[in-house]
């Protein structure tokens, strides 16, 4: 279930270009619109390459607890993975 998760950009991007190209059916595109739909391809894989979240790596509860102790403002960020 995570990965359908982490990769319903991908598969949402790939069910819109299908969508595209077989509403036109696959015999009868210009060479123009298979440049356009590489175009919008391109468009759709940069962006999740640049919108993808990092991997973040967790620190231990003691580099936490003596960072919220150190009496720095320090920010705690709650995030849930659904």
């Amino acid at each position: 279930m995570s990965s359908i998760n982490f990769y319903s950009y991908p598969m949402i991007g790939a069910m819109i270009m299908l969508v595209l190209l077989g509403s036109r059916g696959f015999r009868a595109i210009a060479p123009a619109q298979w440049l356009a739909t590489a175009a919008l391809g391109g468009t759709l894989v940069a962006g999740w390459w640049i919108m993808r979240p990092p991997p973040s790596a967790v620190p231990p509860a003691l580099a936490l607890e003596a960072a919220l102790s150190s009496g720095k403002p320090t920010l705690v960020e709650f995030q849930s993975p659904f």
